[in-house]
């Protein structure tokens, strides 16, 4: 939702929902934009569960709930001029049995998630490729939100939070820039960017390296897990 004060528009990004474990430590980052440059935003939130806050300078929702439920988050800047939105932050108990098997893309049944050459090393290219059963498109879907293959995390590239940031395999870390989270639409959402798991525009080539992207509920952010 969009508001102007002097001649000044606010817009914040609807997040499109969060869901996290209970004792699990949790971010997501909410965007907003001012239409008039060189201003400051400033970001409020209610409803949150408890144990989780929002950064006034930064907009990232970030902290480890201490209880379960489902809550609306309202975010708002402090310009004179305000935007808000409002979503569901879910939380639920911790744990539970993990799954492990091939994530299959949304643009076409036969392309699997896939480590490139089933390679180890830190910062190897997780792309789409041909689903075959390998070692490289087994996984395991992990408490705490990640997904992990070959011992190692699916991962944003230097935990970036712009469109189009690569994505790959990486040491596990606890950090938010491994944690996924399935939402209603059968979306991956990286809630430390805001962004959700993206084949690249246009293409569906195997081998393309995967990104992040504005979550937008397209066949090219759709997942099939374990």
């Amino acid at each position: 939702m969009t508001s102007t004060a002097t001649g000044n528009t606010v817009t914040v990004d609807d997040p499109a929902g969060m869901s996290s474990p209970v004792g699990v430590p949790a971010a997501l980052t909410v965007h907003a934009s001012d239409s008039a440059a060189g201003q400051s935003l400033a970001y409020a939130a209610t409803g949150l569960p408890a144990g989780l806050s929002v950064d006034a300078s930064t907009g990232v929702g970030s902290g480890t709930a201490t209880s379960a439920g489902t809550s609306t988050v309202t975010a708002t800047d402090g310009t004179g001029a305000k935007g808000s939105t409002t979503f569901v932050w879910t939380t639920a108990a911790a744990g539970g049995p993990t799954r492990t098997g091939p994530v299959v893309a949304g643009v076409s049944s036969s392309l699997c998630l896939d480590d490139r050459a089933a390679d180890t090393a830190d910062g190897n290219p997780v792309t789409i490729y041909g689903c075959n059963g390998t070692a490289a498109q087994q996984w395991t879907v992990a408490s705490g939100g990640t997904l992990q293959a070959l011992g190692k995390c699916l991962d944003v590239a230097s935990a970036g939070t712009a469109d189009k940031t690569p994505v790959q395999l990486w040491t596990c870390n606890g950090t938010g820039a491994q944690v996924w989270q399935p939402r209603a639409d059968g979306s991956l959402l990286n809630p430390g960017s805001g962004r959700c798991l993206d084949v690249p525009a246009g293409t569906i080539t195997p081998g393309t390296q995967l990104q992040i992207y504005a979550c937008n509920g397209s066949a090219a952010q759709k997942w099939t897990l374990p």
